[in-house]
Protein backbone atom coordinates (compact mmCIF):
# COMPACT_ATOMS: atom_id res chain seq x y z
CA UNK A 1 0.00 0.00 0.00
CA UNK A 2 1.34 3.56 -0.94
CA UNK A 3 1.11 6.17 2.04
CA UNK A 4 1.24 9.98 0.74
CA UNK A 5 1.44 12.85 3.15
CA UNK A 6 0.29 16.39 2.09
CA UNK A 7 2.05 18.15 4.60
CA UNK A 8 3.17 22.12 4.95
CA UNK A 9 4.35 24.23 7.03
CA UNK A 10 1.74 27.02 6.96
CA UNK A 11 -1.87 27.05 7.07
CA UNK A 12 -3.83 27.82 4.02
CA UNK A 13 -1.56 27.01 1.13
CA UNK A 14 -4.18 23.92 -0.52
CA UNK A 15 -3.32 20.70 1.69
CA UNK A 16 -7.27 20.02 2.14
CA UNK A 17 -7.91 20.88 -1.26
CA UNK A 18 -5.41 18.92 -2.54
CA UNK A 19 -5.95 16.09 -0.42
CA UNK A 20 -9.59 16.13 -1.85
CA UNK A 21 -9.25 16.78 -5.38
CA UNK A 22 -6.59 14.17 -5.12
CA UNK A 23 -8.87 11.36 -3.40
CA UNK A 24 -11.48 12.09 -6.00
CA UNK A 25 -9.34 12.00 -9.20
CA UNK A 26 -8.19 8.37 -7.87
CA UNK A 27 -11.85 7.48 -6.65
CA UNK A 28 -12.57 6.10 -10.27
CA UNK A 29 -9.54 3.87 -10.54
CA UNK A 30 -7.99 2.96 -7.02
CA UNK A 31 -9.62 1.99 -4.01
CA UNK A 32 -7.89 4.06 -0.75
CA UNK A 33 -8.21 5.55 2.55
CA UNK A 34 -8.14 9.29 3.42
CA UNK A 35 -7.27 10.30 7.27
CA UNK A 36 -7.82 13.79 8.55
CA UNK A 37 -4.19 14.81 10.87
CA UNK A 38 -5.31 17.93 11.36
CA UNK A 39 -6.46 19.02 15.16
CA UNK A 40 -8.32 22.06 13.01
CA UNK A 41 -10.61 18.78 11.14
CA UNK A 42 -11.10 20.72 7.87
CA UNK A 43 -11.38 17.55 6.23
CA UNK A 44 -13.83 16.30 8.50
CA UNK A 45 -15.36 19.53 7.87
CA UNK A 46 -15.70 19.16 4.23
CA UNK A 47 -17.61 15.66 4.92
CA UNK A 48 -19.86 16.97 7.62
CA UNK A 49 -23.11 16.64 5.94
CA UNK A 50 -21.99 12.77 5.18
CA UNK A 51 -20.96 12.12 8.57
CA UNK A 52 -23.52 13.40 10.19
CA UNK A 53 -25.55 9.94 9.26
CA UNK A 54 -22.22 7.69 10.35
CA UNK A 55 -21.16 6.88 13.46
CA UNK A 56 -17.86 8.74 13.59
CA UNK A 57 -16.28 7.14 16.92
CA UNK A 58 -13.06 6.32 17.60
CA UNK A 59 -11.13 9.04 15.41
CA UNK A 60 -7.51 9.18 14.37
CA UNK A 61 -7.24 10.18 18.54
CA UNK A 62 -8.21 7.41 19.21
CA UNK A 63 -6.09 5.31 16.88
CA UNK A 64 -2.98 7.32 17.67
CA UNK A 65 -3.18 6.65 21.21
CA UNK A 66 -3.45 2.96 21.10
CA UNK A 67 -7.18 2.91 22.49
CA UNK A 68 -8.62 1.52 19.00
CA UNK A 69 -7.05 0.26 15.26
CA UNK A 70 -7.04 1.90 12.30
CA UNK A 71 -9.97 0.12 10.32
CA UNK A 72 -12.03 0.37 13.62
CA UNK A 73 -12.07 4.48 12.72
CA UNK A 74 -13.12 3.75 9.02
CA UNK A 75 -15.75 4.95 7.50
CA UNK A 76 -16.96 4.53 4.17
CA UNK A 77 -17.40 7.01 1.46
CA UNK A 78 -19.41 5.18 -1.18
CA UNK A 79 -17.26 5.56 -3.49
CA UNK A 80 -14.55 2.29 -2.50
CA UNK A 81 -12.69 4.52 -0.40
CA UNK A 82 -12.71 4.92 3.54
CA UNK A 83 -12.25 8.15 5.76
CA UNK A 84 -10.79 8.68 8.88
CA UNK A 85 -12.08 11.97 11.14
CA UNK A 86 -9.96 14.16 13.42
CA UNK A 87 -11.95 15.81 16.72
CA UNK A 88 -10.96 18.55 18.78
CA UNK A 89 -9.62 16.42 21.29
CA UNK A 90 -6.53 15.52 18.38
CA UNK A 91 -4.64 18.35 20.05
CA UNK A 92 -4.49 16.99 23.15
CA UNK A 93 -2.96 13.43 21.92
CA UNK A 94 -0.37 15.11 20.05
CA UNK A 95 0.71 16.74 23.60
CA UNK A 96 0.46 13.57 24.90
CA UNK A 97 2.76 11.96 22.17
CA UNK A 98 4.98 14.22 22.93
CA UNK A 99 6.02 12.63 26.67
CA UNK A 100 6.17 9.03 25.46
CA UNK A 101 9.04 7.39 25.17
CA UNK A 102 8.71 6.73 21.11
CA UNK A 103 6.99 9.63 19.63
CA UNK A 104 7.40 9.21 16.00
CA UNK A 105 5.89 6.16 14.71
CA UNK A 106 2.71 5.66 16.32
CA UNK A 107 0.36 6.34 12.87
CA UNK A 108 3.39 4.12 10.87
CA UNK A 109 2.28 1.25 13.65
CA UNK A 110 -1.50 1.79 12.81
CA UNK A 111 -1.19 1.79 8.91
CA UNK A 112 1.12 -1.36 8.26
CA UNK A 113 -1.45 -3.71 11.04
CA UNK A 114 -4.16 -2.23 8.82
CA UNK A 115 -2.08 -3.11 5.44
CA UNK A 116 -1.70 -6.34 6.27
CA UNK A 117 -4.81 -7.58 6.92
CA UNK A 118 -6.13 -5.82 3.79
CA UNK A 119 -4.52 -5.89 0.25
CA UNK A 120 -7.46 -4.01 -1.27
CA UNK A 121 -6.10 -0.59 -0.60
CA UNK A 122 -3.86 0.67 -2.72
CA UNK A 123 -3.21 4.35 -1.46
CA UNK A 124 -3.33 6.32 1.86
CA UNK A 125 -3.59 9.87 1.80
CA UNK A 126 -2.82 11.81 5.13
CA UNK A 127 -4.03 15.50 5.40
CA UNK A 128 -1.65 17.00 8.35
CA UNK A 129 -1.84 19.74 10.44
CA UNK A 130 -0.04 23.48 9.28
CA UNK A 131 3.49 22.79 11.05
CA UNK A 132 6.46 20.41 11.57
CA UNK A 133 4.79 18.81 14.75
CA UNK A 134 4.70 15.16 16.11
CA UNK A 135 1.13 14.86 13.80
CA UNK A 136 3.02 16.03 10.92
CA UNK A 137 6.43 13.62 11.94
CA UNK A 138 4.23 10.97 12.41
CA UNK A 139 3.16 11.18 8.88
CA UNK A 140 5.78 11.68 7.46
CA UNK A 141 7.62 8.53 9.12
CA UNK A 142 4.27 6.47 7.60
CA UNK A 143 4.46 7.83 4.21
CA UNK A 144 6.61 6.61 0.71
CA UNK A 145 6.31 10.03 -0.40
CA UNK A 146 5.13 13.38 0.55
CA UNK A 147 3.18 16.24 -1.23
CA UNK A 148 3.97 19.83 -0.52
CA UNK A 149 1.30 22.44 -1.43
CA UNK A 150 2.86 26.07 -1.68
CA UNK A 151 1.76 29.60 -2.47
CA UNK A 152 3.94 31.44 -5.44
CA UNK A 153 4.97 33.71 -2.20
CA UNK A 154 8.21 33.90 -0.50
CA UNK A 155 6.63 32.18 2.64
CA UNK A 156 5.33 29.41 0.45
CA UNK A 157 8.57 29.04 -1.25
CA UNK A 158 10.43 29.15 2.24
CA UNK A 159 8.10 26.39 3.44
CA UNK A 160 8.73 23.88 0.76
CA UNK A 161 13.06 24.46 1.60
CA UNK A 162 11.41 23.30 5.49
CA UNK A 163 10.01 21.18 4.57
CA UNK A 164 12.53 19.31 2.22
CA UNK A 165 14.89 19.86 5.31
CA UNK A 166 12.51 18.32 7.93
CA UNK A 167 11.94 14.90 5.37
CA UNK A 168 15.64 15.03 5.14
CA UNK A 169 16.48 15.66 8.67
CA UNK A 170 14.05 12.46 9.66
CA UNK A 171 15.97 10.57 6.71
CA UNK A 172 19.20 10.52 7.55
CA UNK A 173 18.12 9.98 11.44
CA UNK A 174 17.22 7.06 10.07
CA UNK A 175 13.56 7.04 11.32
CA UNK A 176 11.31 7.23 8.29
CA UNK A 177 12.62 6.67 4.71
CA UNK A 178 10.51 9.44 2.86
CA UNK A 179 10.72 11.00 -1.01
CA UNK A 180 9.86 14.18 -1.51
CA UNK A 181 7.10 13.44 -4.48
CA UNK A 182 7.39 16.86 -5.74
CA UNK A 183 4.87 20.46 -5.01
CA UNK A 184 1.77 21.59 -6.43
CA UNK A 185 1.92 25.27 -7.11
CA UNK A 186 -1.87 26.76 -5.50
CA UNK A 187 -3.93 29.66 -5.28
CA UNK A 188 -1.88 30.95 -8.71
CA UNK A 189 -2.88 34.54 -9.45
CA UNK A 190 -1.68 35.01 -13.19
CA UNK A 191 -2.43 38.23 -13.34
CA UNK A 192 0.15 39.33 -10.97
CA UNK A 193 3.92 39.75 -11.65
CA UNK A 194 4.93 38.35 -8.07
CA UNK A 195 3.23 35.04 -8.36
CA UNK A 196 4.26 34.20 -12.42
CA UNK A 197 7.91 35.35 -10.70
CA UNK A 198 7.76 32.80 -7.84
CA UNK A 199 5.60 30.34 -10.31
CA UNK A 200 8.79 30.24 -12.57
CA UNK A 201 11.30 30.04 -8.98
CA UNK A 202 9.79 27.20 -8.20
CA UNK A 203 9.92 25.30 -11.27
CA UNK A 204 13.72 26.65 -11.26
CA UNK A 205 14.11 24.63 -8.09
CA UNK A 206 15.09 20.77 -7.13
CA UNK A 207 11.50 19.87 -6.18
CA UNK A 208 8.91 18.78 -9.63
CA UNK A 209 6.14 20.76 -9.88
CA UNK A 210 3.22 18.30 -9.90
CA UNK A 211 0.42 20.78 -10.88
CA UNK A 212 -0.16 24.31 -10.62
CA UNK A 213 -3.67 25.47 -9.30
CA UNK A 214 -5.46 28.76 -10.21
CA UNK A 215 -7.21 30.11 -7.81
CA UNK A 216 -11.22 29.36 -8.82
CA UNK A 217 -14.26 31.45 -7.50
CA UNK A 218 -17.46 31.33 -9.10
CA UNK A 219 -20.09 28.52 -9.99
CA UNK A 220 -17.41 26.45 -12.00
CA UNK A 221 -15.19 26.50 -8.68
CA UNK A 222 -15.21 22.84 -8.33
CA UNK A 223 -14.61 22.16 -12.37
CA UNK A 224 -12.04 24.49 -12.74
CA UNK A 225 -10.17 22.59 -9.90
CA UNK A 226 -10.84 19.25 -10.85
CA UNK A 227 -9.62 20.18 -14.40
CA UNK A 228 -6.22 21.53 -12.70
CA UNK A 229 -5.61 18.67 -10.44
CA UNK A 230 -5.61 16.43 -13.42
CA UNK A 231 -1.70 16.31 -13.79
CA UNK A 232 -1.39 15.39 -9.82
CA UNK A 233 -3.78 12.50 -9.83
CA UNK A 234 -2.30 10.94 -13.31
CA UNK A 235 1.04 11.47 -11.72
CA UNK A 236 0.23 9.12 -8.16
CA UNK A 237 -1.99 7.20 -10.25
CA UNK A 238 1.24 6.02 -13.06
CA UNK A 239 3.15 5.66 -10.17
CA UNK A 240 0.66 3.03 -8.22
CA UNK A 241 0.32 1.39 -11.50
CA UNK A 242 3.70 1.16 -12.79
CA UNK A 243 5.31 -0.18 -9.31
CA UNK A 244 4.59 -3.48 -8.55
CA UNK A 245 4.84 -2.87 -4.47
CA UNK A 246 2.08 -0.90 -4.57
CA UNK A 247 -0.30 -2.05 -6.77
Amino acid sequence: MLTIAIAAHAGGVGKTTTAQFLERGLADRHSGLLIDLDPQASLSAQFADFLRHQPVDPRIQDVLAGRNRLIEAMIPTGHGWRFVAAGVQLQETAAWLQHQMVTHDHLQRAITEYAMHNFSTEITLIDCPPAADILTINALVASDYVIVPVIPEAKGLDGLFRMVELVEWLNDRGVANTGVLGCVITQIDWRTNLHNGFVQRIRDGLVPVLAEIPMAKGRDQEARLAEAYKPLVETVSTLLEEDPSHA
